[in-house]
């Protein structure tokens, strides 16, 4: 929101730039493993996937939607190129553990549900702040603390809707 961030930009505008930078850098990662493996440098090849995996985990942590989609994409980029090395005629025992271990040690992603509520709250939130600061009057109509405790009520009764066990399932298996 507008107050965290202690300016007038809202959210949506800090967004575009760091999933612009997001996509710059996976797609760096993606460049130099393929060269690595074209020289047939298996372990730093493996390296810069595993790089990927660990990006698209934190952007996975962002709540904001775009954010998500940029962290899909970056996972399927990683997943392709850590099975072009899994494929390499090269690939022995060894580095094939040390990439188990390596892509154990990343931390799983929340769920998309989870993630998509927060930010709908967020992005809800950023538009109230902003409507207010354009209306003065606002201040003095509406108790805000009220608003917001209403809205996330709101909120939590549409999640609360759609948790059903079919849709969790279905949800998990994404």
């Amino acid at each position: 929101p507008m107050i965290a961030y202690g300016g007038n930009r809202q959210l949506s505008e800090l967004q575009a730039g760091m999933s612009q930078q997001l996509r710059l850098a996976a797609r760096a990662l993606l460049a130099r493993s393929r060269v690595r493996l074209l020289r047939g440098e298996l372990e730093k090849a493996l390296d810069d996937c595993v790089a990927m995996h660990r990006l698209a985990s934190l952007a996975a942590q962002h709540p904001m939607s775009i954010e998500q989609m940029v962290a899909n994409a970056v996972q399927e980029l990683a997943a392709m190129s850590t099975e072009c090395i899994a494929l390499h005629v090269k690939l022995d025992a060894n580095l094939l553990k040390l990439a188990r271990k390596s892509l154990q040690g990343i931390p799983s992603r929340t769920s998309f549900s989870e993630n998509y509520d927060h930010a709908n709250r967020l992005e809800t939130l950023d538009g109230m702040i902003k409507a207010f600061q354009e209306t003065a009057f606002a201040y003095y109509m509406l108790n805000l603390n009220t608003v917001l405790i209403e809205m996330n009520q709101a909120m939590d009764e549409m999640v609360g809707a759609l948790e059903t066990e079919n849709t969790r399932t279905r949800i998990k298996n994404v």
